[in-house]
């Protein structure tokens, strides 16, 4: 009844709000559960946010109701009292770990199933979805070490939201591309600012099924430049072999009224998704070639957002899906790349640096639209900013090393050794542009460079709303405030 509730109240339908507040009078009823602490202080958040005042008096007058009657002492709210401080519009810290802290990628993935977990598939009757995939999933989420994860179908065309999110989980797994479950399912769990995305989510209506649309069996990477790069599932002619792509993401997602760890394994078709679900529970768990199962970065903190590409091939035989041949083709954690070379987790290499020249002559530099913090005195920005500078000019080739010695504006009028450009070289590669730059008889970059004069920077500077610290969507501003009072 509760996501009912929410759904309601934030639709931008009048009627549709006046509907969720009458609800959530009827939820105080004799007979009913009520609301814990958390839930009262979200509808009194949108209580405050609501522009029409007639809906706002009604809201009112549903609040004095619900603040007068509290949860009956053994109810389901009164139960759930310890869920609902986290029911609250700021954003809460991540919740402490459950058992040992785990030192392999699969350990960490999974960890926060080991409290309430739901496992989520698609139900279109008469075709039966991911059913072997949801098997594989079951075999990894036993109940001897995920004691209290449970799996429910959702109907797609009229899914009962209020029914199948309570109780509220902590952990949620999507089987199956977000999109298909709907509008209010992408609204409440898409990744904030995803690398990797479906270029449609929708299906279209009259793609029949086991057949393949380009334009919906496609997963594209946005890259820092704003281009994408597509990857189109593709059968052999005559088709006896399909190879298809997936996704495999674990983020933190956050309503404004919960907060909770999502993992979504979905493939461009059916494919896809059975070998997201055996990369993540059966692959992750064994020994790769160039050694043991992935571990975590060792240097970093607490890891918040997981992003997988996948390559996944198999016969076409008519049946199920069988022994699909499963290729990571990229894979990151936060700021880290897996290197399948090296069986380590490097820092990602910036593959877009931006120089920006202000009309007042201060230069600004972004690697992959981040400022890197360089100390814009120092010698190794100056040299950076030059580097880019002659190599958009210079192609591919590389910039010769003694241009960069001749540039005096580098090395503030001083002459320049070869030692002293070779330091700051490393330098730069070290700290800010890693496998982006080979340091030889010419210097080169491997990364898009774009150079923009005053006039262009202002036009075409980026704005793009980035997550919390606790890695959450961030919430919409209030439309409105008003006083929270009780009506006379």
């Amino acid at each position: 009844m509760w996501h009912e509730i929410v759904a309601k109240l934030q639709s931008d339908k009048r009627a549709e709000r006046i509907a969720g507040w009458n609800a959530a009078k009827a939820g105080c009823a004799p007979g009913q559960p009520g609301f814990t602490t958390g839930r009262r202080r979200a509808l009194g958040e949108y209580y405050l946010d609501e522009p029409d005042e007639d809906v706002a008096r009604l809201a009112a007058a549903v609040l004095f109701f619900i603040q007068a009657e509290p949860p009956p002492a053994g109810t389901a709210a009164a139960r759930a009292e310890q869920l609902s401080d986290r029911s609250t519009l700021a954003a809460p810290a991540e919740q402490p770990a459950v058992g040992p802290t785990p030192r392999l990628l699969v350990d960490w993935l999974w960890q926060d199933f080991r409290r309430r977990g739901l496992v989520l598939r698609a139900s279109c009757p008469p075709y039966q979805r991911d059913e072997s995939t949801l098997f594989i999933l079951g075999r990894h989420l036993s109940n001897a070490a995920y004691p209290d994860v449970s799996c429910r179908p959702v109907l797609l065309e009229r899914p009962d939201w209020g029914h199948i999110l309570e109780p509220a989980p902590d952990a949620l797994c999507v089987i199956g591309r977000i999109g298909l479950y709907g509008a209010e399912a992408r609204h409440w769990w898409s990744p904030p600012h995803p690398t990797f995305v479906f270029a449609r989510e929708d299906r279209p209506p009259d793609l029949a099924p086991g057949r393949i649309s380009p334009a919906y069996h496609c997963i594209q990477e946005r890259l820092p430049d704003g281009s994408v790069e597509s990857y189109v599932t593709r059968e052999d002619e005559p088709p006896t072999r399909r190879t298809d792509y997936a996704i495999v993401q674990r983020y933190l997602v956050d309503d404004g009224l919960h907060q909770l760890t999502l993992v979504n394994c979905a493939g461009a078709s059916a494919l896809g998704t059975m070998g997201a679900v055996i990369w993540a529970t059966q692959h992750l768990s064994r020994p790769t070639q160039a050694g043991g199962p992935i571990p975590l970065p060792a240097r970093a903190k607490t890891p918040r957002h997981l992003e997988a590409l996948l390559e996944v091939a198999a016969d076409i035989t008519g049946q199920e899906w069988a022994q699909p041949h499963i290729e990571p083709v990229k894979l990151y954690l936060d700021d880290y790349g897996w290197s399948k070379a090296r069986h380590d987790w490097l820092l990602r290499a910036p593959s877009y640096i931006r120089i920006e020249e202000q009309p007042d002559g201060v230069v600004s530099l972004l690697l992959d639209g981040k400022d890197p913090n360089m100390d814009h005195d120092g010698e190794a920005f100056r040299l950076l900013v030059s580097l880019c500078r002659h190599h958009s000019t210079g192609g591919e080739a590389g910039v010769d090393r003694q241009r960069l010695l001749d540039d005096e504006w580098i090395w503030g009028g001083e002459p320049a050794s070869e030692e002293r450009l070779h330091n700051r070289l490393k330098q730069i590669r070290n700290r800010y542009l890693r496998e982006s730059l080979t340091i030889g008889p010419t210097v080169q970059l491997h990364a898009r460079v774009e150079v923009l004069a005053a006039e262009a920077a202002s036009r075409s500077a980026p704005t793009r709303e980035q997550p919390d610290e606790a890695g959450a969507v961030p919430l919409p501003q209030a439309r409105r405030r008003r006083n929270l009072a009780r009506p006379r």
